[in-house]
């Protein structure tokens, strides 16, 4: 499970941002957290609100950077670029590293991981975890200077850590044994960003076709969007890619295999009776709400099956405000009990009040006149020196601005004058 995960200096956050799993003091909503040991409570989801560019997306993307970090630098050349997006409007951060910072729990074990990068090195990278009671050091980086006196696994591997590369993942290709746990838990990281939901639908074909008992639950899934839908087939159809000179010349194969999903849908006659069943294309022939929720089905399952994290950006493109709701309370619900945790970024109101969500759930991004974006929950939030009550009208207060993280918006003439001689 994650307990929390820190930026800074990357994209629109010039200064350190912590979002926090943690529970805080408030009593609301005990269904809304999972008791992971005598001291940790944490939440089962969050949400984050805030105007168009205000750096919600920009939160989503710093947790997407590190899981690529971890798992793909191993592959980087000499002297590749890490491609770092640190904040680039104050002279001061332009030549300063970025930096990323990640608490969570494997194994009933909390590790907490980070590191510092430029566009060309890692500056410094650090492990700790706390076995009992007492954090400890596993090792920390800084440059090429290593200390791995705690670490046997990484012992001999210094020398292997190019200066763009995690020392994590060399360890992890080593198959040292701390390490190789902590890279999983970074691989099984759901993450969308702004709604591009291709790869979850892609995951969701393989693994109905490995694991066929997964289709009925697909299905059940799916239904909750749209109830005409019986069964669904995969199929594989001939595809024809676009001649070129290159492909023409290495002679390229003319025709593509490609993996398409067929609905299964009813057909009735005038006495509304079933005649035949007819296979309708997803691609072409159901709305986007619907294929979103197909590739949905399979990564929310896995999550509340197995308690995976879930990071969604937009969550609410293409989904009527049911969905919204419903896929919120999937994880928020006394049955998930393995830990799933869902956070993602939302414009949609619908479930910010007390039914949905306590209010260390909720969070906002804001952006000031430097560009800077801010974090904070609605738990930490005060006006005029008093904290959120719990009876607010969350939804309502937001709009009127009490809370900022919403777009100031100046009038607009829009009035056209004829042009002389037209």
């Amino acid at each position: 499970m994650l307990i929390q995960f820190t930026v800074g200096n990357f994209r629109s956050f010039k200064e350190k941002v912590t979002l926090s799993m943690v529970k805080s003091a408030l009593h609301e909503l005990p269904e809304n957290v999972i008791k992971v040991d005598e001291d940790i409570e944490l939440l089962k989801s969050v949400v984050v609100y805030g105007a168009n560019a205000s750096g919600k997306s920009n939160l989503i993307r710093a947790l997407n950077f590190i899981k690529f970090f971890v798992m793909y630098s191993i592959s980087f050349r000499v002297n590749e670029e890490i491609g770092i997006n640190n904040f680039i409007l104050n002279e001061k951060t332009i030549s300063h590293p970025s930096f990323f910072e990640v608490v969570f729990i494997i194994d009933k074990i909390i590790y907490r991981y980070g590191f510092e990068v430029d566009d060309k090195k890692v500056n410094k990278e650090w492990l700790y975890y706390r076995p009992k009671t007492r954090e400890e050091k596993l090792f920390s980086r800084d440059g090429l200077t290593f200390d791995t006196s705690n670490f046997p696994e990484g012992k001999g591997l210094e020398n292997k850590t190019r200066e763009n590369c995690s020392f994590l993942s060399v360890v992890s290709q080593f198959n040292g044994e701390i390490s190789s746990k902590i890279v999983k838990w970074f691989s099984k990281l759901r993450i969308n960003i702004s709604g591009n939901y291709q790869s979850f639908q892609n995951r969701t074909i393989d693994r109905v076709e490995k694991e066929p008992n997964l289709r009925e639950d697909v299905v059940k899934f799916i239904s909750i969007a749209d109830n005409g839908i019986e069964d669904f087939r995969v199929k594989l159809i001939n595809t024809p890619i676009e001649p070129t000179e290159k492909n023409i010349a290495e002679k390229v194969e003319k025709e593509v295999k490609t993996k398409l999903i067929y609905f299964v849908r009813k057909v009735f006659n005038i006495k509304n009776e079933v005649v035949e069943k007819l296979e309708m294309p997803l691609n072409y022939s159901e709305s986007e709400g619907t294929k979103k929720m197909f590739a949905l089905s399979v990564p929310i399952i896995d999550a509340i099956r197995n308690g995976e994290i879930m990071i969604m950006d937009e969550l609410e493109n293409s989904l009527h405000p049911l969905l919204f709701k419903h896929i919120i309370k999937l994880f928020n619900s006394a049955s998930n009990t393995k830990g799933a945790q869902l956070i993602f970024t939302t414009h949609n109101l619908t479930c910010m009040d007390n039914e949905c969500f306590r209010r260390d759930q909720i969070w906002f991004t804001e952006k000031n006149s430097f560009g800077e974006s801010t974090l904070f929950s609605l738990a930490d939030y005060k006006v005029n020196d008093k904290k959120i009550r719990n009876d607010a009208t969350y939804s309502k207060d937001y709009l009127l601005g009490k809370y900022g993280a919403v777009p100031f918006i100046d009038d607009i003439d829009l009035s056209f004058e004829e042009k002389s001689g037209e």
